[in-house]
């Protein structure tokens, strides 16, 4: 039955999710569709972990599994949850083809800084990822070190990556160019700024719901003045990204706040969204993105409703 679940699962390019008191649910393009079956008992996802022991799968934590019949696929399990993400047969897509914005570029360009990355999940962040991930691959070359939570891309490919690995150490950074990094904590926040300071260039990947959302939960593990200050000099953009399900396919609404913004809105203790980024040059929001989509008729009134639905 596993099996069959994960095949339904890629047929609509989605991730299969399966809880304890839940039914069988799919992650399609940042929405969860739940299939029309019994919940799951503890009993019964015992019984499906049980049929996929023989492809490896972990007691506890994430590991990329190969299931015959299948392909490889992500799994996290943090029982009584589990999540399978099928890994990509390919190499990512080009930013193009992805309708990114190509401001996107010039941030993987820059020599050093702190360029944070934010999503939901199912936001489309992990491809996005590695597409940028791609596109530096094919620049100049860079060695590129990636921490915490591995990239689907990076798991199914590696191509010109140095690795991955759970911490940083002064001996990886030394042979490191270019550092993508997990937020989770204050010890990570603090580990992105100063690799960001000592000259690296770090994309720093966080959840939340909107930009100016994200520059507060890095003010909360960085709470002191000196580390706000420290933290507006090494900023060099915020990109926010969610996905939009259009009948041209996914689309990204993405949200954009220049390094100038980005130092005004850490001085402010209360941020109004989106009010605080009405008015600022070269920075847009969910709502400007979306527009975009509806000027360029890319989707129609009702979907983009849906979306902004969804946000509240």
């Amino acid at each position: 039955m596993l099996l069959e679940l994960l095949k339904e699962a890629a047929s609509l390019e989605a991730h299969l999710q399966l809880c304890v008191g839940q039914a069988p649910a799919f992650w399609r393009w940042g929405q969860l569709q739940v299939k029309e079956a019994a919940k799951l008992t503890r009993e019964d996802l015992n019984r499906l972990l049980e049929q996929g022991r023989d492809w490896g799968l972990p007691g506890e934590g994430e590991k990329a599994v190969g299931i015959p019949g299948f392909g490889r696929c992500q799994v996290n399990l943090q029982f009584p949850w589990v999540l399978f993400r099928p890994l990509p047969s390919d190499g990512p897509p080009p930013m193009e083809k992805l309708n990114l914005p190509p401001g996107l570029a010039e941030l993987v360009q820059l020599n050093q800084g702190l360029v944070l990355l934010g999503g939901q999940r199912g936001s489309g962040l992990r491809t996005t990822l590695a597409s940028l991930l791609e596109l530096l691959r094919q620049g100049p070359p860079r060695r590129i070190l990636t921490v915490g939570r591995c990239h689907d891309f990076v798991q199914g490919h590696g191509r010109g990556l140095l690795g991955s690995c759970v911490r940083l150490s002064e001996a990886l950074l030394d042979s490191c160019d270019v550092v993508v990094l997990w937020l989770t904590d204050s010890a990570s926040a603090q580990a992105a700024l100063e690799a960001a300071e000592e000259g690296r260039l770090v994309l720093a990947l966080l959840r939340g719901l909107h930009a100016p959302n994200l520059l507060d939960r890095l003010q909360t593990w960085l709470p002191a003045a000196a580390w706000s200050q420290r933290l507006g000099d090494a900023l060099r953009a915020v990109y926010y990204q969610r996905l939009l399900a259009s009948s041209q396919g996914p689309l990204p609404v993405c949200e954009f706040v220049n390094s100038e913004t980005s130092r005004q809105l850490l001085q402010q203790p209360r941020k109004i969204y989106p009010d605080c980024l009405e008015g600022q040059s070269g920075c847009w929001s969910l709502l400007h993105s979306l527009q975009d989509w509806l000027d360029q008729q890319r989707v129609s009134p009702e979907e983009a409703d849906l979306l902004v639905q969804s946000w509240t």
